[in-house]
């Protein structure tokens, strides 16, 4: 069995706690993996999944661009894409609530958001 201490026995550790849900305690040893293993970008492309599994977009979008600083991933760039449509999303659903009714930009953003959504089928 690998030592307490070791990097190995830290993933694993990682690895039970996200499969089981236990979403703070996978986030803590995968963190601790990130100092173990500066050049790894392992633990940042779990540490991405964890948080766009949770909502926690930005933590999400900052993890998966470490991820690809220590590694040119085609995997983590398509999560990083993924996560990025998700904010905006979010941040035009937003802009539509608070712009005035008779504001242009508020028929256009309905626009855009109508057609970004018919695009990737929600």
């Amino acid at each position: 069995d690998a030592h307490p201490s070791s990097p190995a026995f830290v993933e694993e550790r990682a690895r039970q706690a996200y499969d089981t849900g236990r979403w703070d305690v996978a986030e803590g040893y995968y963190l601790q993996l990130t100092r173990m293993k500066p050049k790894d970008a392992g633990p940042w492309f779990r540490l991405g999944n964890l948080y766009a599994e949770q909502g926690r977009l930005d933590s999400a979008e900052r993890a998966y661009r470490e991820a690809l600083r220590r590694r040119d991933d085609a995997r983590t760039l398509h999560n990083l894409g993924l996560v990025q449509v998700r904010l905006g999303v979010g941040a035009l659903r937003e802009a539509q609530k608070r712009l005035p009714p008779d504001d242009p930009a508020r028929r256009e953003t309905r626009e855009f958001l109508q057609a970004l959504l018919e695009a990737v089928g929600q």
